[in-house]
């Protein structure tokens, strides 16, 4: 199994596992299509490899603009092995002696990004006035907080993920908020944090064919 295999695997896990089904907040948007900051709309949550995607047009308000990617979660490879084995815990005292041929090790990165402008008390988009938007910082951290959450509890219980030969340092597996300046980093409305996870694998080698003649 190939990167990119193992890649596309995890974004359809993550998609299966904590985006199916969910309505997050998401920017409303006025009749002409435009981004309207009084309105709220809710959608399903994407998942993204590498990159947000991007409209050429940068200015864009459109409601189909590929480039407002509130909610979502990014898939970042991170740091990899090829052929590095984690040694696992005890093992000297054990007296084991494991080959770092056996297994690679494949270190991902997963950006989750939530949407919340604040809580309505009134039809802001009749009234149009700030003071009917309530700030609501505490429970969209909180929100963000359980959605790491129920991604993190998923890959600590599974032995391996699906359709993949992944499976999971448990060891690996940490979390957190966006962080600046000892505080959770500002970029309201947009709400930012992430998940780290290292996955042992097969080794992805070919056969050297001269070694294969020499042994005949």
């Amino acid at each position: 199994m190939d990167y990119t295999e193992r890649l596309l695997a995890l974004k359809e896990f993550v998609y299966e596992t904590v985006c199916k089904g969910k309505q997050f907040k998401t920017q409303g948007f006025n009749e002409r299509g435009g981004a309207d900051d009084y309105k709220v709309e809710y959608k399903e949550p994407e998942v993204f490899i590498g990159l947000y995607p991007r409209n050429k047009n940068r200015n864009s308000n459109e409601r189909n603009d590929p480039s407002r990617v509130a909610p979502s979660v990014l898939i970042i490879p991170g740091l990899n092995y090829s052929g590095k084995f984690k040694e696992a815990r005890f093992d000297n005292y054990a007296g084991i002696n494991r080959s770092k041929e056996i297994t690679g090790v494949f270190s991902v990165q997963f950006l989750f990004c939530m949407y919340d402008t604040g809580k309505r008390n009134a039809d802001t988009s009749i009234t149009r006035k700030a003071e009917d938007v309530e700030d609501n910082t505490e429970q969209a951290v909180l929100n963000l907080i359980g959605w790491i959450e129920e991604l993190s509890k998923q890959i600590m219980g599974l032995s391996q993920i699906p359709n993949t030969d992944l499976f999971v340092y448990k060891d690996s597996v940490c979390w957190s908020t966006l962080n600046s300046d000892d505080s959770v980093a500002d970029h309201r409305p947009l709400y930012y944090g992430y998940l780290t996870v290292s996955f042992g694998h097969k080794t992805n080698k070919v056969n050297d064919k001269k070694i294969e003649e020499l042994l005949g």
